[in-house]
C-alpha cells in the first residue's frame, strides 16, 4: 500500500522553530513509500 504525506515543519535557517505561527520559514517534506522525496523551504507569509 502506498503511503504519501506532506509534512510542514516550522523552521528558521534549517533549525526547528518552537512556534509555528511565528516561524520565519516553513519546510515542507514530501514522503512517498517511507522515503523523503522532496524538501522545500518557503518563506512564511506575513501574519495578518
Amino acid at each position: 500500500m502506498k503511503q504519501n504525506q506532506k509534512i510542514a515543519i516550522p523552521t528558521n535557517e534549517g533549525q526547528l522553530w518552537p512556534h509555528f505561527s511565528k516561524a520565519p520559514q516553513v519546510t515542507i517534506v514530501t514522503v512517498e513509500d517511507g522515503q523523503v522525496r522532496e524538501t522545500v523551504v518557503k518563506q512564511a507569509p506575513e501574519h495578518a
